[in-house]
């Protein structure tokens, strides 16, 4: 008989399948046809490589395959790298409404069904993962975004692929064949100047990243200026996607709201090895100062603009201007800052 499982709940994948042997992942939206995914991603949550990557872009991989609306998966497949697998869905347009989501042996083992009022104003959605903790386990997550399939890509560092409905572009004829003109020897040729001794070169990202505790979310419009990738963090840290000043308000993960900033902006750089501008709102409590030090100095590539709101105890936050060329504080009042997404 088939498990009714809620949102968060988490098993042994061996109390429901039997080990060792492929199962299927059934993933569906009523009234829709939603884009399917399957990532398989390494420790810090992000893909081991594209050949793995699962979808109708690359419905067969070495260890999953997708047929329909249906991933067939042998776990056994998969290199010792891979600690988890991402099942994941989304809307080319409309929302979310409805999903469902079987694991299937000889016959079903679980069914999962999100609330619809978790589901509102989404677009795109991790619905299962696998992953190991002494053995294969699944846990039933259901944590969406409403930037699409984007947002669901970048949450998982994986590069995006062609929207099937995208129109192919005519081809172009040959561009002529320019012939440089003779160089004048006497002509001297510009040397770039040097960067700025004691500079870090920080390679911005097209969209900016805002890092936000859970308690300011409900008044997030007023941290936003414009796009921009949400981070949502309390005990744990989750992207919230693509969000806009004037777009639905953001719903808060279900996590305990006490801040642990260290944990927040480590996943935050993980997701962005190249670099990118990330404003970190935080209301005070900062502590792990040694370990703060040690992560920004060993991103140099990232902008970390630290933006005290309101209360009190920042700990080193205000000097680390002033030691590390990558990091700007400034306090701001409650009514909150047009920073992220300017």
């Amino acid at each position: 008989m088939a498990i009714d499982a809620p949102r968060e709940w988490r098993s042994l994948l061996s109390a429901i399948l039997r080990e060792n042997e492929p199962f299927r992942v059934k993933l569906s939206v009523e009234g829709a046809s939603p884009r399917l995914f399957a990532f398989p991603l390494d420790a810090a949550g992000a893909l081991i490589g594209e050949a793995w990557r699962c979808g109708e872009d690359r419905p067969d991989t070495p260890a999953i395959r997708l047929t329909g609306n249906c991933f067939e998966v042998r776990l056994q497949s998969l290199p010792d790298t891979v600690q988890s697998v991402s099942f994941a869905l989304s809307l080319e347009e409309g929302f979310l409404a409805n999903h469902h989501a079987v694991i299937l042996q000889d016959g079903e083992a679980l069914r999962f069904t999100p609330e619809s009022a978790d589901l509102k104003g989404l677009n795109a959605l991790v619905s299962l993962l696998i992953y190991r903790k002494n053995g294969w386990r699944v846990r039933c997550v259901g944590m969406g975004f409403s930037g699409g399939t984007k947002a669901l890509f970048e949450h998982h560092g994986a590069a995006m692929p062609a929207s099937p409905h995208a129109p192919v572009p005519p081809e172009r004829p040959p561009a002529p064949v320019r012939t440089a003109p003779p160089a004048d020897p006497l002509r001297r040729t510009p040397v770039p100047e040097p960067p700025p001794r004691g500079r870090t070169a920080v390679r911005e990202s097209v969209q900016p990243v805002l890092l936000v505790p859970c308690t300011l979310l409900q008044r997030l419009h007023q941290y936003l200026g414009g796009p921009a990738e949400v981070w949502a963090y309390g005990t744990d840290c989750v992207c919230l996607g693509t969000l806009r000043p004037d777009g639905p308000a953001a719903r808060p993960p279900r996590m305990a709201m006490f801040p642990n900033l260290y944990l927040a902006m480590k996943k935050v750089a993980a997701r962005y090895p190249q670099g990118c501008r990330v404003t970190v709102l935080t209301q005070g409590g900062v502590g792990q100062s040694r370990q703060l030090i040690a992560l920004m100095r060993e991103t140099p590539q990232i902008r970390w603009d630290l933006v005290a709101v309101g209360g009190l105890g920042y700990g080193v936050l205000p000097a680390l201007p002033q030691r590390l060329p990558n990091v700007t504080f400034r306090r701001e009042n409650e009514r909150g800052t047009r920073g992220p997404g300017r």
